[in-house]
């Protein structure tokens, strides 16, 4: 496993070897992730985050099972579309996510593709932004949520971006594995609702 993200993907270090230990799962697994950066970052900084010490050249060869991206609300801050734009933070999520992914079949043809998807801010910190719907949207023809009008609206929202990313990575590559989603932020409105 490689999960490439910023610090909410990197949530995971710490506690996902315990947890698949505790299920008898050996897993080998590493990251890259970068506070506050979006798919982007695949292209446009393949150095310098934690984890591996190059992100493009850890996809090229090692043969990873499983290959984790998280968008995040900067740009490119659209789910699909924007192949032909001349940088990776104004082109799609899908299209920047897709660009790993062929470098990742060169290894291992049957990578399993994850799109991880995060939670909304807290109310106090305004839970619209250009995922969730409400703040600025980059390009409302592609995607244009309601306004959302609660916190757990945003992460209804949240996940239906990360389905649109799914849907077009999907039609990117339709022979390829279909992408799985990663709903940490449906657990934790799960976990919200519950306390």
């Amino acid at each position: 496993l490689l999960a490439v993200g910023n610090s909410l993907t990197d949530t995971i270090d710490g506690y996902i070897s315990p947890v698949a230990t505790s299920g008898g799962i050996d897993l080998s697994w590493n990251r890259y992730t970068v506070p506050g950066i979006g798919t982007w970052v695949y292209d446009m900084q393949p150095t310098g985050g934690f984890g591996v010490s190059n992100v493009q050249t850890a996809v090229k060869t090692v043969a990873y099972d499983h290959l984790s991206f998280q968008p995040f609300p900067n740009m490119p801050c659209v789910p699909s579309g924007h192949a032909s734009e001349s940088t990776a933070q104004n082109r799609s999520d899908a299209v920047n996510i897709d660009q790993a992914w062929d470098d990742a079949v060169g290894v291992n043809p049957n990578v399993q593709l994850w799109v991880y998807e995060a939670w909304p801010p807290t109310p106090t910190e305004g839970y619209s932004n250009c995922v969730t719907g409400g703040g600025w949207l980059r390009d409302p023809s592609i995607w244009n949520p309601s306004s959302p009008g609660s916190w757990n609206a945003a992460e209804a929202n949240e996940l239906l971006y990360m389905e649109a990313v799914r849907s077009a990575l999907i039609a990117l590559e339709p022979s390829r594995p279909v992408p799985y989603i990663v709903p940490a932020g449906r657990v934790i409105r799960n976990v919200k609702t519950a306390v």
